[in-house]
């Protein structure tokens, strides 16, 4: 009988066993080892990359070598992803036809196939069925055994027959009604009127980290219908989740919603308003970010909120999916996705999640600031950039005897992050013949924050890219402390930018802010904005 112990260190796996000729793992094992007098000597050989679903065995071997005290020598490449695609649905249907004549067997988790090419028209993690089954026959294949056998997860529940198979990636399913269409690079799901339809696709997913997302939109937002889309655990009762949530009847809101069991203590929702004054009957870009301990959400690459509450664990698996429902009898409404992009980053991490012993980045600022003047500022020698961020606003001020609050940036009190204002370009439209005087302000008091405006994140695909939120027209009882005053233009000059005075940077700590006012010289005059920020 022969065992196997398995470890790794440093980079080299020591296999031991008995000295009987045995092959070690089944197939599609990701490793097969030949013994012979109890040396290794052939393993299998792949079409393609390690992370890539497609590859399949081509049936060559090559040989293993050992170093001096018999430990397996292995030169492979870090995996950073596994299972990442995208989908641009191409065609007029979810399914590919395959080669050849499959042999579907009844209550058997083996198909084979003649003439057939599974190990390149086929994978683990595809659904087959018959070409003539519903879409509920549809079977996850298992591992791929040759171009002619290949196993299931389950076994195939339909009737035995040799026949056309067809595969797909994805699960479609109907319960009630008009089911999907494909045309035009565009999956629409519709569903019917009848109370009770649930109309959906879902994939495989895995356990976290991974991004998804959707370009989609939705006809319309009716009461007693509910369209969600992102990462679920169970289309039908998720109890592990990170899903846009389209429910009621306001089509410039969206719910996010997180959770880490389905017992409403566990469950985090938060009500999203479209950027941009926009509505969910046109197309967006969804995107979910699922960390061990975040999940962000972004609308058209902004992000709209983090969850940190109620969450999935690490080691959750949860499932790409698309759902609409009726809990009535309504209007059929239809759900449309241009794109799904999915990434599976099972990375090597070279950050630090420990906030107590950050990454050192050293930063070295033109001058060091001292005096009165140097309020809220300091020279920075090492530095853990988290993340780096700007905001613009484009806003017409008219002429008064005192300033016109612009711009609020905020760092929140309960952030775990500082805010550090690098640069801030004040200006005015060059074809206004007024001039603009701009002041800084620290620490005012704030009686109403006013508008939020939208945040670009520099640094993509990084959690918590941005600690502040940015406000215009904000209301306050007291401006604070001024810190600078900058004019552009003068009575000689018409529009004009200039960087105001913040150096080398303005620092936000938790629970403090900086506002923005200026006071013009005419009416109607144009100004713009723009403030640049990193994080530690």
């Amino acid at each position: 009988m022969f065992s196997s112990i398995v470890k790794v260190i440093t980079g080299w796996v020591r296999l031991r066993g008995s000295t009987d000729d045995t092959m070690i793992g089944n197939s599609g094992d990701s490793l097969k080892v030949n013994i012979t007098n109890n040396i290794p000597t052939v393993t299998e050989l792949y079409s393609g990359y390690s992370p890539d679903p497609t590859s399949y065995d081509t049936g060559n071997t090559g040989p293993l070598n050992e170093d001096a005290s018999g430990n397996l020598i292995i030169r492979g490449n870090q995996i950073s992803d596994e299972g990442s695609f995208r989908d641009d649905f191409s065609g007029t249907t979810l399914s590919t036809t395959l080669t050849g004549t499959v042999i579907f067997t009844n209550n058997s988790n083996i198909i084979t196939g003649s003439g057939t090419a599974f190990t390149t028209q086929a994978y683990s993690g595809k659904y087959i069925k018959k070409a003539t089954d519903a879409d509920s026959l549809y079977v996850e294949i298992d591992y791929i055994i040759s171009d002619t056998s290949l196993v299931l997860v389950s076994n195939y529940t339909g009737t035995t027959a040799s026949v056309t198979g067809v595969g797909s990636k994805w699960l479609p399913s109907n319960t009630g009604g008009t089911s999907y269409t494909v045309g035009s690079s565009i999956l629409n799901l519709i569903s019917s009127t009848a109370n009770g339809n649930v109309q959906s696709i879902q994939t495989n997913g895995d356990y976290l980290p991974f991004t998804l997302q959707m370009y989609a939109s939705i006809s319309q937002r009716i009461a007693n219908q509910t369209a969600k889309l992102g990462f679920c655990d169970n289309i039908a009762s998720p109890t592990k989740q990170a899903q846009f949530v389209f429910d009621g009847t306001v089509n410039t809101t969206v719910n996010a919603r997180t959770s880490f069991s389905s017992q409403a203590t566990d469950i985090q929702e938060t009500t999203i308003t479209l950027p941009n004054n926009s509505n969910t009957s046109t197309y967006h870009l969804y995107s979910i970010e699922v960390g061990p301990n975040i999940i962000s959400f972004y609308i058209d690459g902004i992000l709209m909120v983090q969850h940190t509450i109620h969450i999935p664990g690490p080691y959750d698996i949860m499932h790409i999916m698309a759902v609409i429902s009726n809990t009535a009898a309504v209007a059929s409404t239809t759900f449309s996705f241009d794109y799904v992009y999915f990434a599976n980053w099972d990375r090597i991490q070279i950050d630090n999640d420990f906030k107590g012993e950050p990454i050192t980045v050293q930063v070295t600022p033109s001058t060091t600031s001292t005096g009165a003047n140097s309020v809220g500022r300091t020279e920075l020698s090492n530095l853990a950039i988290a993340g780096y961020a700007f905001t613009t606003i484009v806003n017409t001020i008219n002429s008064n005897s005192t300033e016109t609050n612009l711009l609020l940036i905020s760092n929140p009190s309960n952030a775990i992050r500082t805010v550090y204002i690098s640069t801030s370009v004040l200006g005015v439209d060059p074809t206004s013949p007024n001039w603009v005087k701009f002041y800084a302000y620290v620490s005012p008091t704030v009686t109403s924050n006013g508008t939020i405006n939208p945040i670009t994140n520099l640094k993509a695909g990084v959690t918590n890219v941005s600690t502040a939120s940015v406000y215009t027209s904000p209301v306050t009882s007291s401006r604070g402390t001024i810190i600078s005053v900058l004019p552009v233009g003068n009575s000689n000059q018409s529009g004009a930018t200039a960087p105001i005075s913040l150096d080398p940077y303005l620092i936000l700590s938790p629970g403090q802010s900086i506002l923005i006012a200026a006071i013009a010289k005419g009416n109607n005059t144009p100004v713009v904005l723009n403030i640049n920020w990193f994080e530690s």
